[in-house]
């Protein structure tokens, strides 16, 4: 499997982030990007809305979160731009920025935010498109992950005929 483009995707803590928050904040003309669209949610109290709304399933993997109490109660509401890029007179709580996903899919996509370069930028102009590629970012990331786990699992699992003699040494 392929090794996953690293520059095409961020975990941005630095300098880098201001020009993602300048890219982010809310225009001052009437061409609201769709992170900016919808009433603003207050998570703590309208994630049932918000779940609902997408029939309890995770958004990236598209697990049903309803399956299970445990999945039910493990699911995470998640900002799709992460509140980091947003600046303080911006709310990151607006309804289209607002989904439902599993706790594996929360993990894998904490501050991930796909690169602002211009051969990018066509995945930012709508939503669906945005989270098409996260979809795909996060499912590489399992992939990979699969691959590395079972390459450990079989690295360390010891059979004890490993160190027996060959059935050759036994016969004449």
């Amino acid at each position: 499997m392929p090794a996953l483009p690293v520059r095409e995707f961020n975990i941005q803590f630095n300098a880098t982030s201001k020009v993602l928050q300048k890219f982010v904040a809310k225009k001052a003309n009437n061409n609201t990007q769709w992170w900016h669209t919808g009433p603003i949610m207050c998570p703590q109290e309208d994630w049932l809305f918000i779940f609902k709304s997408l029939n309890y399933h995770c958004v990236y993997c598209l697990k049903a979160l309803d399956s299970s109490t445990e999945e039910l109660i493990t699911a995470k509401l998640d900002h799709i731009i992460p509140p980091m890029h947003f600046t303080q007179d911006d709310s990151p709580d607006h309804e289209q920025n607002l989904v439902p996903c599993c706790c594996l899919c929360a993990a894998i996509k904490q501050g991930i935010t796909i690169d602002i370069r211009s051969d990018r930028l066509h995945l930012w102009s709508t939503r669906k498109a945005y989270l098409a590629r996260l979809r795909e970012i996060i499912k590489e990331i399992k992939d990979q992950v699969k691959v590395d786990t079972m390459q450990y699992v079989d690295a360390s699992i010891h059979y004890p005929w490993d160190d027996s003699p060959e059935y050759a040494d036994f016969v004449d």
